[in-house]
Parts: C-alpha cells; structure tokens; sequence
C-alpha cells in the first residue's frame, strides 16, 4: 500500500487520517469535522505519542491539501507537501458554474491563510488534472513565502499514482526534505489506538483508526535501488537507498521566491520550480 511504501523508502512513522464520512470512519462529511479529525490526529501525535512538530511532516492530497494548510498555518512543523491542492472550494466552483458559485459557502481557504506557512514546502500538481487545474497549485506556490518546490508532471492527472514515475514524488521528496531519514525511532503506541475487532475503532481524542496490515511494494523499491535486512535493521525497511549521480537534480538553491525551472513546459515535459 502506499503507506507502507513511503514508511519503508523514507525510514518514516506513516499516520493517514480517514475523513469523517469516508471509508471506517463515521460523522459528518464538513469542514468543521474534517478539522475535527485533523486535530486530533496533531494532538495524538504530539501529546500521546510526544512526537515534536519539527519531526512531524504533513501529507494532503486534493480535498486533503485543506486541512493540511490549515495545519500548517498553525504548527511549525517539519514539511507540506501537498499534491493538487486547490485555493478554495469556492474557487473551484467558479471556475466551473461562474457567478453562481456566489451562493456556495466557502471552505478551506488555502490560498488565504497559505503566506502563514513557515515550513518547507513541496507542491506536486499534474499539468493534466482537470478536477483541480494546476493553476490552483502555481497561485498557491507564488504565495508562498518559505522554502519552496514545485513540481508539474506533464503526463499526470488528477488521480494518477504518485508512484509510477519516480521523478513525481519520490525523487522531489528524497532531495527536498533528505530523505531517507536515518535517524528512525521507534514509537510507543498505546493499546487503545489498535483496533479490538475487524474494522476499526475510536480512540479516545476521537481519532479514527484503521484496522488491518499493510501489503508491501518491493516494486517501487527496486526502481530506487533500496537494499534491505542487516544487523540492527527494522524488518521490512530498507536499509539504504541509492538513487545514482545520473538521475536528474531538482532542488536549486532553496531559498524562497528564487526560481529554477527544469524541463521546460508543454508537449507532456515536466515542469520543476525550487
């Protein structure tokens, strides 16, 4: 599954939220409980689990990039990275029915409250997305006023895998945020968080918790060159990665508002801002 594959190729802690809704989790599908959830799941991992903020890096992608901001703006935390994120729901209405998206109410303004991020921020949005179009993702990366990346596959579409091309997640986030992270520690999961019965269960901050393991993607591992096992190793995790001098660079010089672009645009050629 793709968590398992980002905790075994990063050497991560791997937490996905279920909106309420959505899958296990039950309540009603609207900002204010997806908030709900959001902050729960902040509060479990660093009050339950004491796990510091700058340790902590924040994954959203679509509907997810809103409460993903939204923590952002709050917590000074490690790293965003937020995968066809849009400015608001609003926006995204006009943009399809005109002026008669004055009568919706708006939610999860990203692009109001996004200059408050402080954290490094990596924005992957396919040119080929017509949900969320990429210039949801472009407004959001010019108001950022931290240390950025954006990344534009030319081929990728709204729901297309974050993982069939390498260059799409998995290389930006390795130079980006140097990872893999090394310096995996174990963590001290109370009982209660793991489910008593087929399904799931609620902790008590109200946090849904998925039941069931995870399948492994010795695929993808490949591609990069991860070896596994050795003494003092976590079973299942890769030890290390090695991803070659001949795959392309894509971070600059990291410093925010400085732009490089790689690839150049149009005929299906990937876009790279850092």
């Amino acid at each position: 599954s793709f968590c398992k594959i980002m905790r075994d190729l990063f050497q991560v802690h791997v937490m996905a939220v279920e909106y309420p809704g959505y899958g296990i989790c039950s309540g009603k599908t609207d900002e204010a409980g997806i908030m709900a959830n959001a902050n729960a799941a902040m509060h479990f991992a660093t009050e339950t689990l004491k796990w510091p903020c700058d340790s902590i890096k924040l994954f959203g992608r679509s509907l997810g990039t809103g409460p993903a901001v939204a923590l952002a703006a709050q917590y000074q935390v490690a790293g965003l990275i937020l995968v066809s994120p849009f400015t608001s729901i609003k926006s995204l209405f006009k943009a399809q029915v005109g002026v008669l998206a004055d009568v919706v109410d708006d939610r999860f303004p990203n692009g109001e409250i996004i200059h408050k991020v402080m954290s490094s921020t990596l924005i992957i949005h396919g040119q080929r997305d017509t949900l969320i179009p990429v210039d949801h993702g472009k407004d959001l990366y010019d108001r950022l006023k931290t240390r950025k990346m954006m990344v534009c596959p030319g081929t990728m579409g709204h729901n297309t895998s974050l993982l069939k091309n390498i260059g799409t997640l998995v290389l930006p986030m390795t130079q980006f945020y140097s990872l893999p992270d090394y310096t995996f520690e174990d963590i001290e999961v109370p009982s209660w968080a793991y489910p008593q019965a087929q399904g799931a269960t609620s902790s008590p901050s109200g946090l849904c918790v998925p039941g069931g393991d995870l399948a492994t993607g010795p695929d993808l591992l490949d591609k990069v060159g991860a070896s596994r096992g050795g003494a003092g190793t976590l079973p299942g995790v890769p030890q290390r990665v090695s991803l070659g001098d001949d795959l392309p660079k894509r971070v600059g010089d990291g410093q925010s508002g400085a732009d490089t672009t790689g690839g150049g645009g149009g005929g299906g050629s990937d876009d790279v801002h850092g």
